[in-house]
């Protein structure tokens, strides 16, 4: 799917013009960085957290 993006792209600013085909890129990008930015955060902080948990298991608290 990404090997064709440009040529459709490309072909899509060669009918509406240059700025048209940077405009839709943008809008790209844009929806692109908005994804990125709503995917779960998993750093390290949280993985070394979760794998040093001390507390009690559900079924084993008093």
């Amino acid at each position: 799917m990404s090997a064709f993006a440009p040529l459709a792209l490309g072909a899509l600013a060669a009918v509406i013009g240059l700025s048209g085909g940077l405009l839709i890129c943008a809008g790209f990008f844009v929806a692109a960085a908005l994804v990125t930015f709503l995917l779960p955060r998993t750093g390290p902080e949280r993985v070394m957290a979760a794998r040093f948990d001390t507390r009690a298991p559900e079924g084993k608290r008093p």
